[in-house]
């Protein structure tokens, strides 16, 4: 799609999330947030926000979630990331119950090259000898 002129767009401002990138950790759901990002009609939240599966983040409410959304154009798709949203009971509930229509992009990996990554992963944040 052509990129449309400031003007055009109309405000900048935060808005909700029409798109949720799930997962499962290792997966390269980091991946495809950084490559949508790269169209100039998708904003994506840098963070993973843990709203719809953390009680806490939930008890505080649609305008504390919208707040931690990027700037964009009522044009542009904004999307938010949390693979953990994929292993949780209650965060398909409550992503039903705040848009019905939201679009879900399910990310999922081969478990032995899933496990191997994670272990890796592990083995270097901690530098443990395993």
């Amino acid at each position: 799609l052509p990129m449309a002129t400031v003007v055009e767009r109309g405000t900048l401002k935060q808005r909700l999330p029409t798109a949720i990138i799930i997962g499962v950790g290792k997966c390269g759901t980091d991946a495809l947030r950084d490559m949508l990002s790269m169209h100039p009609n998708i904003v994506a939240a840098t963070s993973e926000i843990h709203y719809f599966n953390n009680n806490n983040h939930y008890r505080l409410g649609l305008e504390w979630y919208r707040k931690l959304m990027p700037l964009s154009y009522e044009d542009q798709i904004t999307i938010e990331k949390t693979p953990h949203y994929f292993t949780s009971t209650e965060a398909p509930k409550r992503m039903f119950k705040y848009n019905s229509t939201i679009r879900l992009l399910l990310v999922v990996k081969d478990p032995v090259t899933r496990a191997l990554s994670h272990y890796a992963h592990i083995k270097y944040e901690w530098k443990m000898k395993i």
